[in-house]
C-alpha cells in the first residue's frame, strides 16, 4: 500500500503477542526477553515472565548478563569516589573497590545492596545469613577467599532473579577460587585467620546444593568452631558459635550404609499440626486477598516430607528432598523484607518457614537439618516481637496476626527445649512496649528486582496426612566423636566433638578418593601445619578453569 502523497509503501505494524503482562498493563512494546525483560528491569520489579515455565526450545539466547540499573549506579559511584557506598552496613575492614574487576565489583554491590535495604527497615537480622555479613565483608575485605566466598553467594542469589549461564559460571569460578584458598588457610589455621576460615566455610555452606558437599562442610564448620573454642579464639562470630553449641542432642555421623531414624509419633503430630497452623494462614491469605503461592506450596512440601521421613530411603535422598526448603530459607524472605514490601503479614509469613525448618529437624535428624533450627529460633522471636509491640501500640490489625504467630513461637519453644537452651521470650501480646519499631505498611506493594527471587516451587501433589500405626525407633542420643572425614584437612589432632549442630552423613553413593592426596595428622605426633602439601590438583590448574564438577571433588 502506498503512503501519503504516493510515497514508498508504509512498514507493516508488528504487535508483540508474547510480551509479559507487566508491559501489556503499561501499554508499552516487551522485548520478551527471559527470565526479567528489559522494561520490568528499568522499573525495578519482577517480571511475570519468572513465573512462566520456561520453553527450551523457544526461548532466546540466555548468556547475556543483566545488571540491574542501581547496581551498576552505586558501582561507578564508588570507584570514582572511593567512598564505601553503604553507610548501613557497619565494617571495620573496608574495601577497595579497585581491587576487584568490574563484574567482581557490580556482584558485590548487589549483595551489599540487599544487604543496605535490610539494614535500613532494621531487617538485617531477620534471615538466616544477612546478619553476619558484615563481618564476613569486612574479613572479604583482608582475606581474597573469603571475598571469592562472597562473590559466588551473590552470583548465586542473582542466580534466582535472572537465568545466565554467565551468573553460574561466575559462581562455579569464584567457589573454586574460594574452596582453593580456604585450602591454603587452613594449613595455617591461628588465632589470626581463624574468623576468616569459618567466615568462609559459613558462606560456602550456605551454596552448597549436593549430599557429599553440604557433610563435608557441616563437618568442617563444626571442626573450626570446636578448634576455636579449645583454643580460646576470640571471634567476631562468637554469637553463632554460641548457637551452634547448644545443639547437643544431633545424633553421631551415620556410616555410609546407615539406616535412617524412623520418626516417632510424637514427631508426625508436631508435623500434622504444622500442616494445620499453616492451613488457618492461607486461609487468612485468602481473605485478605494476599498472594497464597508461598504458603501452598510450604503446604505441600510439609505433606511430603512426611512420606520422606517415613519411606526409608538413604541420607542422600532425604537431603534431596529438602533442597526447595534450603533454597526458601535464604532467598523467598527477602521477598518480603524490602523497603517496598515489608508489611507485618509478611513477618508471620517467614515466621511460618522458619518453624517449617524447625520441624523437617525432628523428622530428618540423619542429615543435619538442625543446623537451620539454630539459625531461625532468633528471627521467630524477633518477628514475633515485634508484633507485640505493634499490638500493645494499639495497632488493631495486628491481633489476628499474633494469633497466628502462636505456632511459630510455641514451634521455636520447643526446639529450645529440646537443646536445653533458652532465648529471652518474646513478651505477651498485651503491657507496653519498652521499643518502638518501625512502621510497616499492610498495603501490597511491588518489590524490587532484587528481592525478587524465582519461586522454585516444587511440583508436590496435596495428600492426606496418615500418622504412623506401628512404633518407630528411638533417636540416638549424641556420640562424643565425629566422622573421621577430613574437611580441606583442616588440623584435629584429638578430636572430640562437643556438640554438632549437624549431622553429616557421608553419602552411599560418594566415591572413594586417593588418600594419598591428604594426609592426616591426627594418627601421627603433634600437629605440624607446615608439613601438609596443597592437594596437587591446586597447583597447574587455574581455578576459573575447573569444571563445577570438580570445585569441592579436588579438596577430598
Amino acid at each position: 500500500m502506498a503512503g501519503p502523497g504516493g510515497g514508498p509503501p508504509r512498514r507493516s505494524h508488528t504487535k508483540s503477542r508474547k510480551g509479559c503482562d507487566a508491559c501489556k498493563r503499561r501499554h508499552i512494546r516487551c522485548d520478551e526477553t527471559f527470565p526479567q525483560c528489559l522494561n520490568c528491569t528499568k522499573h525495578k520489579i519482577r517480571c511475570p515472565y519468572n513465573d512462566m515455565p520456561i520453553d527450551r526450545s523457544a526461548s532466546p539466547d540466555k548468556a547475556g548478563l543483566v545488571w540491574a540499573d542501581d547496581v551498576v549506579k552505586v558501582a561507578d559511584q564508588w570507584l570514582n569516589t572511593m567512598v564505601w557506598p553503604f553507610p548501613m552496613l557497619n565494617l571495620f575492614n573496608y574495601i577497595d573497590p579497585k581491587s576487584l574487576k568490574l563484574d567482581d565489583l557490580r556482584l558485590l554491590c548487589h549483595l551489599c545492596l540487599v544487604c543496605s535495604e535490610l539494614a535500613s527497615q532494621n531487617n538485617l537480622g531477620l534471615t538466616v545469613w544477612s546478619s553476619q555479613m558484615p563481618d564476613i565483608l569486612s574479613f572479604a575485605a583482608v582475606y581474597p577467599f573469603v571475598m571469592n566466598a562472597v562473590l559466588a553467594f551473590s552470583a548465586t542469589h542473582m542466580g534466582t532473579v535472572q537465568d545466565s549461564p554467565a551468573i553460574r559460571n561466575m559462581a562455579f569460578a569464584h567457589r573454586g577460587k574460594a574452596l582453593k584458598g580456604l585450602s591454603e588457610a587452613l594449613q595455617l589455621f591461628n588465632p589470626e585467620n581463624s574468623d576468616s576460615v569459618l567466615a568462609a566455610s559459613m558462606v560456602l555452606s550456605w551454596q552448597t546444593t549436593e549430599w557429599r558437599d553440604w557433610s563435608k562442610h557441616m563437618n568442617g564448620t563444626l571442626s573450626i568452631i570446636d578448634l576455636m573454642r579449645k583454643g580460646s579464639y576470640v571471634s567476631n562470630f562468637q554469637a553463632f558459635i554460641d548457637e551452634q553449641h547448644v545443639t547437643t542432642l544431633a545424633p553421631p555421623s551415620p556410616r555410609p550404609d546407615h539406616k535412617t531414624t524412623q520418626p516417632e509419633k510424637e514427631d508426625m503430630e508436631v508435623l500434622q499440626r504444622t500442616v494445620q497452623q499453616l492451613q488457618v494462614l492461607e486461609a487468612h491469605l485468602k481473605n485478605t486477598g494476599m498472594d497464597l503461592k508461598d504458603v501452598q506450596n510450604l503446604i505441600n512440601f510439609v505433606k511430603n516430607a512426611r512420606k520422606a521421613s517415613s519411606s526409608g530411603i538413604t541420607v542422600q535422598q532425604q537431603h534431596e528432598k529438602l533442597a526447595p526448603l534450603r533454597s526458601w530459607l535464604f532467598w523467598q524472605p527477602l521477598r518480603y523484607l524490602g523497603s517496598s514490601n515489608s508489611s507485618y503479614t509478611g513477618l508471620v509469613i517467614i515466621s511460618h518457614l522458619y518453624a517449617v525448618a524447625l520441624v523437617m529437624e525432628r523428622l530428618f535428624p540423619d542429615i543435619g537439618a538442625g543446623y537451620f533450627g539454630s539459625l531461625t529460633v532468633k528471627p521467630i522471636l524477633e518477628m514475633s516481637e515485634r508484633l507485640y509491640h505493634a499490638a500493645a501500640s494499639g495497632d488493631g490489625s495486628v491481633a489476628a496476626l499474633m494469633t497466628l504467630m502462636r505456632g511459630p513461637v510455641g514451634t521455636a519453644s520447643e526446639f529450645q527445649q529440646r537443646r536445653g537452651f533458652v532465648y529471652q521470650a518474646a513478651p505477651e501480646v498485651y503491657g507496653t512496649p519498652t521499643t518502638s519499631y518501625y512502621a510497616v505498611s499492610e498495603a501490597p506493594s511491588t518489590p524490587s528486582m532484587l528481592f525478587a527471587g524465582t519461586s522454585a516451587s516444587p511440583v508436590f501433589a496435596p495428600e492426606p496426612l496418615p500418622f504412623f500405626e506401628t512404633p518407630a525407633h528411638t533417636m540416638p542420643m549424641m556420640s562424643p566423636g565425629l566422622s573421621t572425614n577430613l574437611y580441606l584437612s583442616v588440623p584435629s589432632p584429638g578430636y572430640v566433638a562437643s556438640g554438632s549442630p549437624y549431622s553429616a552423613a557421608s553419602s552411599p553413593g560418594t566415591t572413594t578418593y586417593d588418600s594419598s592426596y591428604v594426609s592426616d595428622p591426627s594418627f601421627s605426633g603433634d600437629w605440624n601445619p607446615t608439613q601438609w602439601q596443597l592437594l596437587p590438583e591446586f597447583s597447574p590448574i587455574a581455578p576459573e578453569c575447573v569444571p563445577p564438577s570438580m570445585t569441592t571433588a579436588l579438596l577430598y
